[in-house]
């Protein structure tokens, strides 16, 4: 059926009424509109619908591009009844809040949905009075600390028919993007000596960037005058300077050109005079002393993972280190005694801002301590989050909860006390705020026995309950919110459990939103055993709000449950658009579970899959990267399968990549590099073989990998200069780390990796559990589409 609307320039049109509350294009000019739908004759002093934060700006469809598509979000929420349902109509909103009035919202006319628990839906449009439509149904209340239920990932109709006192009509309404707060970054500047006389130089080019931006590089000597090095303005983010005396100290500066005009200093970076000519930049580390268990057992400390974050608000990163003792433990053998874990913050520099002591409640373990750095409160000062316990002390020497508590059992496993979560100022290591970490180890003690233990959560030692996960999301869209999770096992016998809680910090406050919660609710049994030993973040249904992917299920931005497959554990996870040529994000994950159908599987957004290999193996590892140009989209391949597979399911190698493990976009072109431990290499699809272009390890860098057979860096991001990924080694000694910049030319200029939201996320929840290597939200690689159009965010102030 077709529904008719006048556009603001006065045009007459009919659409198609699939298009109800999707933006169309004015063929006459150009405006984007949003076909809305409105019910008249609505009594509105019933509607309790007292939460007008849920308003979500229309969905976008086509003929826009996908870009456009994810910086709109839906009015109506994606829903489907798992209980009792409850219909939901269409009310008009009027210009008044309250009877009958008129409401202007930004100056949008918006339309509510009048349900019977609060929360959105969608229906169908009709143009005739009695005419039968499709009313979806849900049963989703959204009440603050209540527990989520479940949701379908499909929509489920019912049909109905009109009341006779119920017109619809279409609406045109401007659309107003909703963009994601980002940090503010400057153009990061960094020089790499190639040689005695040339310096690599790079930039970024920002998320906000007009097209036509141009560069402008500018040298000067200590002590002499500042020369321009370009001839004409660069539309480049690198330039190699090779007229570099090595025997003074230098300043270079990049400016930002726009309309011809000098208008943004784009930062500086110095080189001192006889800079070595070595392709990292070298941050000195504070090692911890060693100390000494109950047990009479030594431990000697190293530099493990770490997470960046602007701390201070100059527009630079700085470095979250993580000290690991070396009797710390992978968590599935919990029976000794582990030293306390340490959390130090660097400049780039080398300047250690403070250090966080978790103490001896916190059993260190890569699976319970992770680092969560974002600016929650929009300051334009990222902070820290942790989970912290008893005798954990701040960076400016406070004790959290109660001094001189040992909760330790007998070998050194913590099986009892409280767990807290604490908020820290980024810059001076202060705890802001500390609150009972969500879900405690049990609901009614803080020292269960083995039995109770067991009961909740599948075993009686601890393995299960000692499985945390955490990350960032944008939950409504527009501001970070942290997310923290914990359990994904299925149980041993009995038990098992998964709980995932958001919580927001604003103003001071930090507070829950919502918890979804697999304890005592047989209906959510399906979510069980579904994690992974990480976590990823991603708008899966496009309504511009975040969901977590824990693994083998997702949780949407509200708490409720997405979707599950049932396919069990894994131990690797993917989440990008990997197939250009098919609509929406994909899924690459494995299983180890041997009684499933798919130890490898491809998955859309919906968690349908696209396809699976492997059934009844356990897979421990995967990845998913663009490494071939010749097949479109990412290429995937796994531990207990031989060769290389495309986006189809299709075997398109005999051969696979020597590693499985991470990614880095380190040489020129739009594939991704073959990261492992220390090593990069480039994948040959014509010879079927890698081929390397840095090794760590060796002589003169000397750099060493973490967490054992894992063998990941210590960060993988773009944290400075263009757009290619940054590597983050510690020595082997943990004296320093070393920032490996690539000084290898590209003819691509992108945006800053870090100012897409997607990336910047996955970036904040590598760390966490087995690392993973961040995605964008778009397809990066051969073929993108190009050039990028600006992201769809805002600065922080």
């Amino acid at each position: 059926m077709n529904v008719q609307f006048t556009c603001s320039c006065g045009k007459r049109l009919t659409a198609d009424s699939r298009f109800a509350n999707k933006i169309v294009s004015c063929p006459v000019c150009g405006q984007h509109l949003t076909l809305k739908v409105a019910a008249k004759k609505t009594d509105f002093s019933s509607t309790g619908f007292d939460d007008l934060s849920r308003l979500k700006i229309p969905e976008s469809s086509v003929p826009l591009p996908r870009q456009v598509m994810r910086e709109t979000m839906p009015i109506y929420r994606r829903s489907a009844s798992v209980r009792s349902a409850s219909r939901m109509r269409l009310a008009w909103l009027p210009y008044v809040v309250g009877g009958a009035g008129v409401l202007a919202l930004l100056g949008i006319v918006v339309v509510m949905v009048r349900p019977a628990h609060r929360g959105l839906s969608e229906t169908v449009v009709s143009e005739r009075v009695g005419e039968s439509v499709g009313d979806l149904v849900m049963d989703r209340p959204h009440v603050a600390d209540s527990v989520s239920k479940p949701r379908a990932s499909r929509l489920k109709t019912t049909q109905t028919t009109a009341r006779a006192d119920e017109t619809f009509t279409a609406v045109a309404a401007p659309v107003t993007p909703i963009s994601r707060l980002v940090e503010k970054l400057d153009r990061g500047l960094v020089g790499i000596p190639k040689s005695g006389s040339s310096v690599f130089l790079s930039w970024r080019m920002l998320g906000l960037d007009p097209e036509e931006i141009r560069f402008n590089i500018y040298r000067r000597p200590s002590g002499g005058d500042e020369i321009k090095l370009n001839e004409s303005p660069l539309y480049a983010t690198s330039f190699l300077d090779d007229q570099w005396d090595s025997s003074h100290e230098h300043t270079w500066r990049v400016v930002a050109i726009s309309d011809g005009l000098d208008h943004e200093l784009g930062g500086s970076f110095i080189l001192p005079a006889k800079s070595p000519t070595l392709p990292y930049l070298k941050v000195p580390l504070q090692l911890p002393e060693d100390g000494t268990a109950p047990d009479g057992k030594e431990y000697t400390y190293s530099a493990n993972d770490a997470s960046v974050a602007d701390l201070d608000g100059d527009g630079d990163y700085e470095i979250l280190l993580r000290w690991e003792p070396s009797n710390s433990w992978g968590g599935g053998h919990p029976n000794r005694y582990t030293g306390p874990v340490l959390i130090d913050a660097y400049t780039l520099s080398g300047e250690r801002l403070w250090r966080i002591d978790l103490g001896i409640n916190i059993n260190a373990s890569s699976h319970i301590t992770q680092i969560n750095a974002f600016d929650f409160d929009g300051d334009g000062r990222a902070e820290i989050a942790l989970l912290t316990a008893d005798g954990s002390v701040d960076g400016r020497g406070k004790v959290i909860g109660e001094q001189g508590a040992d909760h330790r059992k007998a070998g050194g496993t913590v099986l009892s006390g409280t767990e807290y979560l604490t908020i820290f100022d980024g810059l001076t290591g202060t705890q802001l705020e500390t609150t009972q970490y969500v879900p405690q180890r049990h609901p009614d003690t803080t020292d269960p026995t083995p039995d109770e233990i067991w009961d909740i959560w599948g075993d009686n030692y601890g393995n299960r309950m000692n499985r945390f996960n955490s990350c960032v999301a944008y939950l409504d869209g527009v501001h970070p919110s942290l997310v923290t999770a914990r359990g994904y096992y299925g149980g041993r016998g009995r038990g098992g459990r998964t709980c995932v809680t958001a919580w927001t910090w604003r103003d001071g406050r930090l507070k829950k939103i919502w918890m979804f919660d697999t304890l005592g609710h047989p209906e959510l049994a399906g979510y069980i055993g579904q994690g992974n030993h990480q976590v990823s973040v991603a708008d899966l249904d496009a309504d511009g709000r975040d969901e977590i992917v824990y693994g083998g299920c997702a949780i949407d931005d509200d708490g409720t449950g997405l979707y599950t497959t049932g396919l069990g554990h894994g131990d690797a996870l993917h989440v990008t658009d990997m197939d250009p040529n098919r609509p929406g994000l994909e899924v690459f994950d494995i299983h180890e579970g041997r009684g499933h159908d798919a130890g490898m599987e491809f998955r859309a957004a919906d968690g349908s899959a696209i396809w699976k290999k492997l059934p009844h193996k356990d897979v421990g590892r995967g990845v998913a990267f663009d490494i071939d140009p010749a097949s479109p989209g990412f290429e995937f391949w796994s531990s207990g399968v031989k060769g290389i597979f495309n986006v189809h399911g299709e075997r398109i190698s005999e051969k696979r990549p020597r590693w499985i493990n991470m990614g880095i976009w380190w040489d020129g072109d739009l594939s991704r590099e073959i990261l492992d431990g220390t090593v990069i290499d480039k994948w040959d699809p014509v010879a079927e073989a890698n081929r390397r272009q840095l090794t760590g390890y060796q002589k003169p860098y000397f750099g060493s990998a973490n967490n054992s057979s894992k063998s990941n860096p210590c960060l993988v991001a773009d944290i400075i200069g263009d757009w290619r990924e940054e590597l983050i080694l510690r020595s082997q000694d943990s004296s320093r780390l070393m920032i490996f910049v690539s000084t290898l030319p590209t003819d691509h200029r992108l945006r800053t990796l870090m100012h897409d939201p997607h990336y910047r996320v996955s970036v904040d929840w590598q760390n966490v559990g087995y690392n993973q290597p961040p995605h964008t939200g778009f397809y990066l690689g051969t073929g993108m589409k190009l050039p990028q159009p600006p992201f769809a965010i805002q600065y922080l102030d």
